[in-house]
C-alpha cells in the first residue's frame, strides 16, 4: 500500500483516493485536462509497479466543483472560501 500511495501522491491530478472493500478495493479520482493524460497516469503506475493495472477506467467529461471554494491554476483548493449570494 505504502509504494501505490507515494506514487499517487506524486501525481499533480490526483484529487481523492479510497480504499474500499471488495476484489479491486482502491478507487482513485484525478482531474486531467485532456483524455490522453488518463493513459499517461496508468502507464506510471504500472511501470512503477508491475502487477498493478486498473480493472475498470470510468472517464466523467465534466465535473462541478463545491461550490464557494476558489481554485488555484491546478485547479486545488487556495483554502478561500467565497459565500454564494
Amino acid at each position: 500500500k505504502t509504494r501505490v500511495l507515494e506514487l499517487l501522491r506524486q501525481q499533480s491530478g490526483l484529487r481523492s483516493c479510497m480504499w474500499i472493500t471488495g476484489s479491486n478495493n482502491l478507487r482513485v479520482n484525478f482531474r486531467v485536462e485532456r483524455q490522453n493524460g488518463i493513459g499517461m497516469i496508468e502507464s506510471a503506475v504500472a511501470e512503477a509497479i508491475p502487477g498493478l493495472a486498473p480493472a475498470e477506467t470510468i472517464v466523467y467529461m465534466r465535473s462541478h466543483k463545491s461550490m464557494g471554494w476558489v481554485l488555484d491554476r491546478d485547479g486545488r483548493t487556495t483554502g478561500e472560501f467565497v459565500c454564494p449570494p
